[in-house]
């Protein structure tokens, strides 16, 4: 069993409450075994995500029929801006390099805040407004 303990960056007595637990499993761990124990920020919400693919995106691809009489895809929307704004890194295969891009879904809350921020800003160059969520995209909302 791998047990997940998250703490909540605006809840400082469940953060206590977690760390309790955290260190309770922890005791009751074998002392004849070895463990890795990792901490990791929490990648994107659920609830960002649905953001992304319900509204901007959409709205991104009307603007463009609409506008400029092009017809995209959000699939399509996504890979050019997804290669446009998130770092890649360079691995050499076959004598080559070639870009490895990540996914949306690995990035972090904030990361992915940013992410965002860049595709309004790209957007906004073509007046292009995207709408705006009646809750806090940029916070960390748990979904």
């Amino acid at each position: 069993m791998n047990p997940t303990f998250k703490f909540n960056a605006d809840d400082p007595d469940g953060r206590r409450a977690v760390l309790r637990a955290l260190t309770a499993q922890l005791e009751g761990l074998p002392q004849d075994k070895a463990f890795v124990v990792s901490v990791t920020p929490e990648t994107r919400s659920l609830r960002q995500n649905a953001y992304l693919w319900t509204v901007v995106y959409p709205e991104i691809v009307q603007f463009m029929e609409n506008t400029h009489q092009k017809q995209y895809s959000s699939e399509a929307v996504h890979e050019v801006l997804k290669i446009k704004f998130i770092p890649h890194r360079v691995e050499h295969m076959n004598r080559r390099d070639v870009k490895i891009y990540r996914t949306t879904t690995k990035l972090t809350k904030a990361e992915f805040s940013d992410y965002l921020e860049k595709v309004f800003a790209w957007a906004a160059e073509f007046d292009c407004v995207i709408s705006q969520p009646d809750w806090d995209w940029r916070s960390k909302v748990a979904a």
